[in-house]
């Protein structure tokens, strides 16, 4: 099932999807399905980044060490949006806190 599925509304804040090279194939299409639905069903267009060299699991263990796959990627999403709009933290935590519930 499609993450888009659960979804009852578009997303209100800058959206970054990344997915990791070495991840089953499985979940790679699930983030490429995700962003192709969001852009045509929603016409919302979120970042994707494909993080190399790294599985689901090693891309966070790299977080806080020299390997900076997946942490340059999310702080430079994170710079842009404090630069376009800063209350996208407050979005993005009251998207967040309605998609887990």
């Amino acid at each position: 099932m499609s993450t888009i599925a659960l979804m009852d509304a578009s997303p209100c804040a800058p959206l970054l999807i990344t997915f990791a090279e070495l991840d089953l194939l499985q979940m790679q299409v699930q983030a490429g399905e995700l962003f192709a639905r969001l852009v045509t069903e929603r016409g919302f267009k979120p970042q994707l980044q494909v993080i190399r060299g790294h599985s689901h699991l090693t891309q966070g263990y790299a977080v806080n060490t020299g390997d900076e796959s997946l942490s340059a990627p999310v702080l430079e999403f994170l710079r842009t949006c404090r630069s376009s709009e800063m209350n996208v933290v407050e979005n993005a935590m009251s998207f967040s806190l309605h998609f887990l519930a």
